[in-house]
């Protein structure tokens, strides 16, 4: 009988275990989506802006020269 309690009672601490690696995961998962997300608002939205509004600017620029050699009335 003596056995079956210690294993009942490391089985137990088996699971307690289990349960807390689980949760530690979890918190590591927000941390790490977290820090993605920041990062992505923090440093790529503004790249990205940059490359539209230059993109923008080009295509104003071609836009006002082809319209300046084909005379173009608007």
């Amino acid at each position: 009988m003596r056995f079956f309690k210690k294993v009942k009672k490391e089985t137990k601490r088996l699971k307690e275990t289990r349960a807390q690696m689980t949760i530690e995961y979890a918190v590591m998962f927000t941390v790490i989506c977290s820090v993605i997300i920041y990062a992505s608002t923090a440093f790529i939205r503004p790249a990205v802006n940059r490359f539209y509004n230059s993109t923008q600017v080009i295509l104003d620029n071609a836009t006002t020269t082809v319209q300046e050699r084909f005379s173009f009335s608007g």
